[in-house]
């Protein structure tokens, strides 16, 4: 059986058996909009080129729901648009280019939604992906392709989905926008994104903000994710569950936060390189930690360049075990009248590596303070400061390692020089202090040089 269109006209379709139905026009395909009791609408192909939705379900629609395939593109509205109902939904078709969203799922109580097709949106203002409101049930995206071009729109934006269990698996989630945020999920909800080949780049537009929700145990892996002038690039903020992972990238230039991260209590692995302009902190890590025996790890593999307001770690040491701070791929921080590196208030630093170097003028450039270092260190070539009242300063930062300045092991201040400051360094109650190749030049003489 052939049909242009399967419509509700405007009332409950109680409860409805439909199968070995293909549905093909060049106007909207489905409406099934204002509820039914149950029943089941199996189709075939369902295709669509035109109107405002594709596929639109919704009211207090029990009625369970599939396709086998076809391409739904060309919708001012959204290629597949589900508001309310707790029957099955599922469709296994092409979504194609349309001005309106790829697909929009609201107000859902309970049941499934599976979109197991490929979606290959164009580069326009329209095709994101939009779900909110919804109180129960789960909602897959499993094709290998999931391209996702908004421009200045948001792409993937999930918002308040209590109870709700959001995955996009089988990787191939390419989302790219301008000014638009990447990938957003707030408020509410359980969200996973795995496999391989899953990428955000942006211009202007936060790449991935993750904002009081819970990930799911098999996590959020992107392979990379990309800004060029984005205020925040990456945002984490009161997330807990499985791990964040995003394996490569670049974040440049951001003018408030290159990563911000607070009340974390998950593990999280940031590989992107990552630059502040003068306005803003390249790292922000604030208020985590967790339960677990051991806490949360926190890793920034990328190199960090900060010529703004610095590096700052502040009160992770929350839920009983803390978080573990790793730099590893790099720091080149040059915050002039800013702290370069401020670790306070609990938790555990690590840096690593062989080039790191912290430079201020006015501010301090090396500031730990009731934070342990870890059993690591905190390795630098170089740390610089002219002008501060204390260049470094160590307070209570544990018996497991300490401070090693190295230099190039041969010429004197090559380990950076400390000059014109109230101290030079101040040491209280730290361990394994190493400071080679480094020159202090005129303290106050009513403090001394170290």
């Amino acid at each position: 059986m052939c049909s242009s269109d399967l419509d509700d006209s405007g009332a409950s379709v109680g409860t409805l058996n439909i199968s070995d139905t293909d549905v093909t026009g060049g106007g909207q395909a489905i409406n099934l909009t204002h509820g039914g009791t149950g029943g089941t609408v199996a189709l075939g192909t369902v295709s669509s080129s035109g109107g405002v939705n594709g596929i639109a379900l919704g009211g207090a629609l029990a009625t369970n729901f599939s396709a086998t395939g076809g391409t739904l593109s060309g919708h001012s509205g959204s290629e597949i648009n589900i508001t309310g109902g707790s029957g099955n939904v599922s469709y296994a078709g092409t979504v194609g280019d349309g001005t309106g969203f790829s697909a929009q799922i609201t107000g859902r109580t309970a049941g499934s939604v599976t979109l197991s097709g490929n979606i290959n949106d164009g580069a326009d203002s329209g095709g994101g992906i939009g779900i909110s409101n919804n109180t129960g049930g789960t909602i897959d995206f499993t094709g290998t392709t999931k391209t996702i071009n908004t421009g200045t729109q948001d792409a993937v934006s999930m918002t308040n989905n209590a109870n709700t269990t959001v995955d996009f698996t089988n990787g191939g989630l390419h989302v790219t926008t301008t000014s638009g945020t990447g990938v957003s999920a707030s408020v509410a909800g359980t969200y996973t994104v795995t496999g391989s080949g899953n990428t955000i780049s942006t211009t202007s537009g936060t790449a991935l903000n993750l904002s009081h929700v819970t990930v799911g145990s098999n996590g959020i892996t992107f392979d990379s994710a990309s800004t060029t002038s984005a205020a925040t690039g990456i945002n984490i903020d009161t997330v807990s569950g499985g791990a964040v992972n995003v394996f490569g990238g670049s974040i440049a230039a951001a003018t408030a936060n290159g990563v911000t991260i607070n009340a974390a209590q998950d593990n999280i692995s940031i590989a992107s390189t990552i630059t502040s302009t003068a306005t803003g902190h390249s790292v922000q890590v604030t208020n985590s930690g967790s339960s677990a025996a051991g806490g949360n790890t926190i890793t920034f593999s990328g190199l960090v360049t900060d010529p703004g307001l610095g590096i700052n770690l502040d009160n992770n040491d929350q839920n009983a075990h803390g978080a573990t701070i790793n730099f590893s791929g790099g720091m080149n921080v040059d915050s002039t009248t800013h702290t370069g590196l401020n670790a306070t208030n609990g938790g555990t630093v690590n840096v690593t590596g062989t080039n790191n170097s912290l430079n201020t003028t006015t501010g301090t450039a090396l500031n730990v303070a009731n934070t342990t270092i870890g059993s690591s260190g905190l390795n630098f070539h170089d740390i610089s400061a002219n002008g501060a009242a204390t260049g470094i300063n160590l307070n209570n930062t544990g018996s497991t390692a300490g401070l090693s300045v190295t230099g190039d092991n041969s010429t004197a201040g090559s380990g950076g020089t400390i000059q014109n400051t109230g101290q030079g360094a101040v040491i209280t109650n730290s361990s394994a202090l190493s400071l080679k190749y480094m020159n202090f030049t005129n303290p106050n003489s009513t403090e001394g040089t170290v």
